[in-house]
């Protein structure tokens, strides 16, 4: 089965995660941590890319990416990184092979009151893998360079960031406040699931809108396919009936042609007293029975009580 196409919009933050092949550690020590930040550093400025948020776990990491008008750039950028990470690796260790799982994952984030959401929960994926007690005391992550707490600031910020209040200080304070407060229910599982899938990150207008400009269903569906109509709901009803539907016409047509051939052939009339049809005489009965049973079958869409159990041999 087909993967689905990946969604990339220009100038729009994507929450991106790329795991290691098997949920095997891919930062093993210190080294491993600075040489991917450095790496990370040197390539977004090669493709003019902006970072807003990362989170480097041990054996994944989350980055909150905007790309510029060449959508192309960002999946070139993680191919750069994962290939310089996997040499990296595979030198250390005398080994070969690879060291991601698959491709890397992304889902497009709507900008109005889902960014800053998307950003929290990738910088407190240490405290909810209970590794840290507070998002601070995680050193691979960009809270510290977000909060004043690194003098080395690379970190873009982002425009939902800088609204939150006019001076540094006060941004700083309404953001702590911010991720120190209980996400709503339902916006880990939200978050988690558009980016498991691919999909959108962001509300129905928001999906409306890329389904508008990009044509194709793009929204947050169940795995499998869609849920069929309660029957009696519409005709034909789907995806059943769609199939049996046919093979009930052919066979209606079929019942009608066996009885053309059963009963027999009415006679011309005589121009001398012949009865005319249906006046009781065996012709005239023939022809009124043949009458009746070409009458006597429903429209096709009056047929509700059919069933696919009862199909025609």
């Amino acid at each position: 089965m087909p993967r689905m196409g990946r969604i990339i919009l220009p100038s729009y933050p994507h929450h991106v995660m790329q795991r290691g092949h098997n949920r095997q550690v891919v930062f093993a020590g210190e080294r491993d941590f600075l040489r991917y930040l450095e790496d990370l550093r040197e390539l977004k400025s090669l493709f003019d890319i902006r970072v807003y948020a990362y989170c480097l776990m041990t054996n994944h990491v989350h980055l909150v990416l905007a790309p510029g008008e060449a959508v192309a750039t960002m999946g070139q950028m993680m191919k750069a990184m994962a290939a310089r990470a996997t040499r990296h690796r595979n030198k250390l260790e005398g080994r070969t092979g690879t060291l991601w799982e698959s491709r890397y994952r992304s889902s497009p984030i709507q900008t109005d009151g889902y960014l800053l959401a998307c950003i929290r929960y990738v910088e407190l994926n240490p405290v909810r893998a209970c590794m840290v007690r507070e998002p601070q005391e995680y050193r691979w992550s960009s809270y510290q360079q977000r909060m004043g707490m690194s003098s080395d600031v690379w970190v873009d910020v982002d425009p939902c960031y800088l609204g939150l209040g006019v001076t540094e200080e006060a941004r700083r304070h309404s953001y702590g406040q911010f991720v120190r407060k209980a996400a709503p229910d339902g916006e880990v599982q939200l978050i988690r699931e558009a980016l498991q899938r691919g999909q959108l990150t962001g509300n129905q207008r928001f999906v409306d809108e890329v389904e508008g400009i990009l044509g194709p269903q793009v929204d947050l569906r169940d795995q499998g396919r869609p849920v069929r109509a309660p029957k009696g709901v519409g005709w034909p009803r789907e995806p059943e009936d769609r199939i049996w539907l046919p093979l009930l016409t052919r066979q209606i047509d079929k019942d009608q042609a066996d009885l053309r051939r059963k009963l027999p052939s009415p006679r011309s009339p005589e121009p001398s007293n012949h009865a005319p049809a249906g006046s009781g005489t065996e012709d005239g009965a023939a022809t009124a029975s043949f009458r009746a049973v070409k009458v006597s079958w429903p429209p096709l869409w009056e047929v509700s009580n059919w069933k696919p159990s009862s199909r025609p041999e």
